[in-house]
């Protein structure tokens, strides 16, 4: 069975109520960890909002953030905005991040030198005797991983682990499974650690792979703060012509691009629509203005992509190819989360868990139905209220109609507006289920 489009799947864990001192309490600590800016500030944002009225400080550690690229730099003050305060590490703590981060990316491309385990566990421990706020934080949020597995080694702190990167980069087949291993027993124990994944592609890939199965709990941070001019959803009247084509690998490597221009330039001056290309992460529009657009046509390089959730929270239409062409893209640009170099897996899981086609292949020899089988999951599939187009002519029909445009926006709000309060019931049941057992087992201990 096709998985059902919900905000989050139902959790398999009972929440605890706290007790009165946490009750009581006005002040909570979070250090989040991770690499991609918007998938770290997700929970981030989230958890903000979900434990109001208790005053939730932030402390965020991602990759060169403030300081970095447009994009980079543009997510992080923008979500900082939403989260009230956005407070990064000290300079010692954040900086050797960063170098950690590196280190990571190190081991990736050069293959030859597997994961150096130890030095990692070294910076960890230094971040810590550095920074007082991280020690004095309640609850660790991690995104990818390797980073849980390394902050479970070091701390005993209650974990939220919400995924939305692959398992671990495929470095040594022998090794790496001490990696998935660490992973299995970590979701095993369920009173230390919550875990879930932004969206059924990945949560069936990590099944396939461990036999582990996650909650799922779909990115809604950028619908948080519906009131903020920010989050406009109705297209501002200098964008009514304005079309958004937002950045694809897809492009660079099909000639989708110069047909398109030839399309618009036969039509000339009868076509009442201006189209805006993004042709790479240098050209960077901001949240404010992607909200306003009449439409955006996005042609997805990955199943499990941020970037789609980011246009289905912000509000304009959104157009995607169907599926006969969303194998077509794969085959040119190959998914991310989907390549043999993510091919992480238990050699030795039953065959019940095996029943789907194998979630890792080779891009340039893949097949139709293994392709489409595993984008079935993912929510550019699922999610309602979306336009899908076959051909340019179908393309521009449906850019041109204003009626059936206007007709998704408003259906993407009604089922924003839903989605978000389900998720936000999430992660506040979480972080409660955490702290909660977190309070039982210090009491436990001052009572030995």
């Amino acid at each position: 069975m096709k998985p059902r489009p919900v905000a989050r799947t139902k959790a398999s864990w009972r929440r605890l109520e706290s007790s009165r001192g946490w009750r009581q309490k006005r002040r909570l600590g979070l250090g989040v960890f991770g690499v991609h800016s918007t998938l770290v500030l997700e929970p981030a944002t989230m958890l903000k909002a979900a434990l109001r009225p208790w005053d939730t400080r932030v402390q965020i550690f991602m990759r060169d953030c403030p300081r970095g690229n447009a994009a980079w730099s543009h997510h992080c003050s923008l979500q900082c905005q939403a989260l009230g305060s956005c407070e990064p590490g000290s300079e010692g703590s954040s900086r050797l991040w960063v170098d950690l981060v590196h280190m990571f990316e190190e081991a990736i491309h050069e293959r030859w030198r597997y994961y150096q385990v130890a030095d990692y566990l070294s910076v960890l421990v230094e971040m810590h005797r550095l920074d007082p706020d991280l020690r004095a934080a309640e609850m660790y949020v991690c995104t990818a991983p390797l980073v849980c597995s390394l902050l479970r080694a070091v701390v005993e702190k209650p974990l939220l682990a919400y995924l939305g990167m692959q398992l671990h980069v495929n470095v040594d087949r022998q090794t790496d499974q001490l990696w998935l291993m660490h992973f299995q027993a970590m979701v095993r124990d369920q009173q230390s650690n919550v875990w879930a994944a932004h969206n059924f592609a990945l949560r069936e890939q990590i099944r396939y792979a461990t036999g582990m199965q996650l909650e799922v709990v779909r990115p809604r941070a950028l619908y948080v703060q519906r009131s903020s001019k920010l989050y406009g959803t109705s297209p501002g009247k200098e964008f009514r012509r304005q079309v958004l084509f937002f950045r694809s690998s897809y492009f660079r490597l099909s000639l989708f691009l110069p047909v398109l221009e030839a399309h618009v330039d036969a039509c000339g001056s009868q076509l009442p629509l201006a189209l805006r290309v993004v042709r790479s992460g240098d050209d960077f529009v901001p949240f404010r203005q992607m909200g306003r657009f009449r439409a955006a046509v996005l042609f997805p390089w990955d199943p499990a992509l941020m970037a789609f959730y980011e246009l289905y929270s912000l509000g304009p239409a959104l157009l995607l190819p169907r599926s006969a062409w969303i194998y077509k893209i794969q085959h040119f640009s190959g998914w991310t989360t989907f390549q043999e170099l993510g091919a992480v897996e238990f050699p030795h899981l039953p065959e019940g868990l095996r029943a789907d086609p194998r979630p890792f292949w080779r891009p340039e020899t893949s097949v139709p139905e293994t392709v489409l089988h595993w984008y079935a999951y993912s929510d550019c599939s699922r999610l309602p209220h979306l336009l899908r187009f076959e051909s340019f002519p179908e393309l521009f029909r449906l850019l041109l109609d204003s009626q059936r445009l206007r007709s998704a926006r408003r259906g993407m709000r009604h089922h924003n507006r839903r989605a978000l309060q389900s998720g936000l019931r999430w992660y506040r049941d979480a972080a409660l289920w955490l702290l909660a057992h977190a309070e039982k087992t210090r009491m436990q201990v001052c009572e030995v």
